[in-house]
């Protein structure tokens, strides 16, 4: 639903805030490179191209903000973590 109230929605129709942002030459050059994923029959519409592509670059964002915050762990002091609750806990775990 839009916002009557918000300036872009006043003072910018959506074919002219569209135009906008087409007239970019960086993404024009990138919707040429999404189309031609469409015509090379990778994906079947140019929507779906660009939901893959948004969604395929955010699982490598959070993939990478994984391997920094494991990079940051020390392998000997988590080790001594888990053999310290290892033996106390096997007893405690359920049987299978």
């Amino acid at each position: 639903m839009r916002d009557e109230w918000s300036m872009t929605y006043c003072h910018t129709t959506e074919v002219e805030w569209r135009n906008r942002i087409l007239r970019s030459r960086s993404t024009r050059n990138t919707l040429r490179r999404v189309d031609r994923l469409v015509r090379d029959g990778r994906y079947p519409n140019r929507s779906q191209a660009i939901e893959a592509v948004i969604s395929a670059q955010l699982d490598r964002l959070e993939r990478r903000q994984l391997i920094q915050e494991c990079a940051k762990l020390d392998p000997a002091e988590e080790r001594t973590l888990a053999d310290e609750g290892s033996v106390a806990d096997v007893s405690e775990w359920p049987e299978y």
